[in-house]
């Protein structure tokens, strides 16, 4: 089975819609993603791809639209029973639930570390501790 591989260089990070926008510019079907994020027990939302040019340089922009309906606000506990209650499959799941789980770790740490320190620990050691 062959597989391909992106390597993304995000020293200053990326938003969740420049990302799926760059996995869609890639060749990720907006169907198959519209298919996985319909086994989410999560509605109110409608989700748009544009292309664009800017200076030269192609791309697609992604954005989730929300419906008048005010979503509540989700603690990880909810996350995790979303992610649960949904048909995702296993591998995609337990990734997700790994991400939340990472970012909280992170959140938490960058509470309880003095300001001087924050500086010190790198977003990239905490999302890959074994590099």
């Amino acid at each position: 089975m062959s597989s391909t591989i992106a390597y993304l260089d995000c020293h200053s990070g990326i938003s969740g819609d420049m990302f799926l926008g760059a996995m869609l510019d890639a060749g990720l079907s907006l169907d198959t993603l519209k298919t996985l994020l319909a086994t989410l027990p999560v509605s109110g939302y409608q989700l748009t791809v544009e292309s664009f040019t800017d200076k030269g340089i192609c791309g697609r922009h992604f954005a989730v639209q929300l419906s008048a309906t005010e979503q509540p606000t989700r603690h990880l506990s909810d996350i995790t029973a979303l992610l649960h209650a949904s048909a995702l499959p296993v591998r995609i799941r337990n990734t997700a639930l790994a991400i939340f789980q990472r970012l909280l770790m992170l959140s938490l740490i960058s509470l309880v570390l003095p300001l001087p320190s924050r500086r010190l620990v790198s977003l990239n050691s905490m999302l890959h501790p074994c590099h």
